[in-house]
């Protein structure tokens, strides 16, 4: 009997540090425990996640790294995924790929069952999957069921909404100056919206909600606490590396600056295929030239703070009422005034707490123009 943990996010807790870290460890695991760790994607990489949940999401769905590829080559990607869905089934019927030949891999399919080799226990982390609606998680179960899984354990990390806001905004704000998305009185983290919807498929004994709160983790991180539970579930000591550096943030400095390369750009060349991947190598640079200097972090004004928190008080009522969980709190937007009933946002600074100090963005805005010239970026 196949026992299979998913991790499903939610984005932005934690996602990559897991990802990263199964991905240093995955051939050691499966060795030592006979945990086989699924995949993220069909080319044999760490990176791109996120292909699970591009087998039941719409295109206009995905995060923008997989829905780039779909507009690069639609059907190339289209073929991708089933790729992706016949990888998923060999590792979980067989225990690895299936033969080219159709008599070898009926052989392989025998063999695989005499020996249990089906009945590996498996994992996969695909945060994405959290935005699932209830029609696609009942077929991805009955999916998983007709492939030899009988247990399920669901694990998702939930963040305080207000961080979340402020991660997600930062991430958004590398690769777009439209600020609209991010308005702060239409947006919402929705994690009961999504958190229901698993209900509805699986019961309250396979679902697990964790908090994305240092001070609530196992080891105060999100990998051991995912090996953590990891280990409690299959019932065997399971561990794996901590990989520091992923998902590193800028400083606001280094943010003020994409978003000036960003208006400069036209949008038609930010569709073109290599944009994402010159983007990429642009925010390393900047990242390695701030190094030295005073920069601040990115900090989103109390006001903001104070309105998202309020328009999520009963997602966060209802998740402490469901799963125990308090996460957040008030006290750092005490005081803050009101954020104006404008409704709408057009500057960085409606949302964010600028710097004051203008010769730091230009001392990092000359040392970001001699590395992409001596590195040759276009």
């Amino acid at each position: 009997m196949t026992g299979l943990l998913l991790h499903i996010g939610s984005p932005k807790a934690g996602s990559s540090a897991i990802q990263a870290s199964l991905a240093g460890c995955s051939d050691q695991l499966r060795a030592s425990t006979g945990l086989l760790v699924l995949p993220p994607n069909p080319y044999r990489r760490p990176m791109p996640s996120g292909f699970l949940a591009a087998c039941y999401l719409p295109p206009e769905q995905l995060p923008r790294y997989l829905a780039s590829r779909y507009r690069r080559d639609s059907a190339q990607f289209l073929q991708d995924i089933g790729c992706y869905r016949q990888l998923l089934a060999d590792l979980l019927r067989l225990g690895g790929r299936s033969h080219a030949e159709q008599w070898r891999a009926r052989l392989q399919y025998l063999k695989a069952h005499l020996l249990g080799r089906a009945a590996q226990p498996a994992l996969l982390s695909s945060e994405f999957l959290l935005r699932l609606p209830s029609p696609k998680i009942k077929e991805l179960r009955e999916w998983f069921t007709s492939l030899g899984v009988r247990r399920f354990r669901i694990l998702v990390y939930v963040r305080d909404p207000v961080s979340a806001y402020g991660s997600f905004l930062q991430q958004w704000l590398r690769l777009s100056d439209e600020l609209q998305p991010y308005n702060p009185w239409t947006w919402n983290y929705q994690i009961r919206h999504y958190l229901e919807a698993w209900q509805s498929v699986f019961t309250p004994d396979e679902i697990v909600v964790r908090p994305f709160d240092r001070d609530q983790l196992v080891g105060g991180s999100v990998v051991p606490d995912f090996y953590d539970q990891c280990s409690n579930w299959f019932e065997m000591p399971i561990g794996g590396p901590e990989v520091k550096e992923v998902n590193q943030a800028l400083s606001i400095e280094a943010l003020m600056l994409v978003q000036e390369l960003l208006k400069a750009v036209p949008k038609s060349r930010r569709l073109e295929s290599a944009w994402m991947s010159d983007m990429a190598k642009f925010t390393r640079l900047l990242r390695t030239q701030t190094n030295g200097l005073p920069c601040s972090p990115v900090r989103l004004k109390p006001s903001v703070r104070r309105l998202v928190r309020e328009q999520h008080t009963g997602d966060l009522e209802w998740l402490e009422q469901h799963y125990g969980i308090a996460l957040g709190s008030m006290a750092d937007a005490d005081g803050a005034e009101p954020l104006p009933d404008w409704r709408e946002v057009s500057r960085l600074d409606d949302l964010l707490e600028l710097p004051e100090d203008p010769e730091l963005i230009d001392q990092l805005r000359r040392r970001q123009l001699e590395a992409v010239v001596r590195e040759g970026l276009q």
